[in-house]
């Protein structure tokens, strides 16, 4: 029987990707739902070393406001990453893409079988019923976190990426000039950037979807569309869940209306850290993470794990304070530059404001070759 394909190994097939490209130089990409996030790292005598970072929105490139959500466009996206390219000093040939969460829908399904050819031959027929798209139009990939082998059932994350998306990504990518490396889903690169800075020695293997020895924790990831909640034990992640409160555009034009400001006004001094994220918005979010904790088979060691904040919402002022206060758990910021040596006049900067470049990095860090 033909080994079922890894997911990385379909999409190398659907970037076309023929030979490894040299790994000394890499650019990390994130295609966020508002902002372009480059990072470049380099290896410097076997130490993985941050040579340049830059943001650009994309939304001015179609005519919006900073910090509104824009469908992915083929020549405004081109043009954006060709312009954070420059402005940043990015000189690297190659590139790692971190995979929006946009691009991809997932879902908890339970397999009546512990067996994994069954499991491969299970997961599409149910995963169609759940998805709003024909399967021939994703590419599908799983990976199992309970194993109940006394009633023959397995528990697993089921990922369905959006071929079309893939081909313009790829086409954003070579347009501006750069070899496709390597390409990760936005969630493993963010988890695999926090679990290492929780455990510096364990490493989170996307591939297999865990690291052994990290410990179990909650991740909120801020970004623009919508926030995410991502739940890992043991290293491993266990669950994926949108929380549409905790989107930055609705977070923006939500305080925007209640203070009688502009929009634009509200969106740059939360990239300043000079506003907080109302109460009730904290209140809800923190609701429905305690709901979905509570009907989480990990529920006993997610109601105590802590949690780390990362994406560009991270940035808003005290944020820290307040969802510590509302979650009732110990609550810090991502710093997934914390594996990578960089000047230390940076420092004060990539620990207030690098959890928003937590996919790029750490996509860029594992294509550099530099990972344990």
């Amino acid at each position: 029987m033909q080994k079922k394909k890894g997911f990385v190994d379909q999409l190398k097939e659907m970037f076309h990707i023929e030979s490894p490209l040299p790994r000394d130089v890499v650019m990390g990409v994130d295609f966020g739902s508002a902002t372009l996030k480059v990072v470049q790292l380099s290896k410097k005598q076997s130490i993985p070393t941050l040579d340049t970072y830059g943001e650009v929105s994309l939304a001015p490139y179609q005519g919006e406001s900073e910090g509104k959500v824009v469908p992915l466009n083929i020549d405004a996206h081109t043009k954006a990453l060709r312009d954070v390219v420059r402005d940043a000093g990015i000189v690297a040939q190659s590139a790692a893409i971190a995979l929006p969460y946009g691009a991809t829908f997932t879902v908890v399904l339970t397999v009546d079988s512990t067996d994994p050819t069954e499991i491969t031959a299970r997961v599409p027929i149910q995963i169609k019923n759940l998805i709003p798209v024909r399967l021939q139009d994703v590419t599908i990939d799983w990976f199992p976190f309970v194993h109940d082998e006394a009633a023959k059932k397995t528990t697993l994350i089921a990922v369905a990426v959006h071929n079309h998306t893939l081909a313009q990504l790829r086409e954003v990518v070579t347009r501006a000039g750069f070899s496709i490396l390597t390409t990760e889903l936005e969630f493993f690169s963010t988890i695999r950037s926090v679990v290492e800075q929780a455990d510096s020695k364990s490493s989170f293997d996307f591939a297999q979807g865990k690291s052994p020895q990290a410990a179990s924790m909650i991740v909120l990831d801020l970004g623009a569309g919508s926030g995410k909640v991502y739940f890992v034990h043991e290293g491993k992640l266990v669950g994926v869940h949108s929380i549409a409160s905790l989107g930055g555009e609705g977070v923006t034009k939500r305080i925007a209306g209640a203070s009688n400001a502009a929009f634009e006004t509200i969106e740059a001094q939360k990239r300043e850290g000079a506003v907080s994220l109302p109460d009730e918005i904290i209140t809800q979010a923190a609701r429905e993470v305690s709901s979905l904790i509570s009907a989480h088979v990990h529920a006993s060691t997610l109601s105590s794990a802590p949690c780390v904040v990362v994406g560009g919402g991270a940035r808003m002022h005290d944020l820290t304070t307040a969802f510590r206060t509302a979650f009732a758990r110990t609550v810090t910021l991502g710093e997934p530059f914390h594996h990578v040596a960089y000047p230390q006049i940076l420092k004060d900067t990539l620990t207030r404001t690098g959890g928003a470049y937590a996919p790029s990095v750490a996509v860029a860090f594992a294509a550099v070759g530099l990972s344990k």
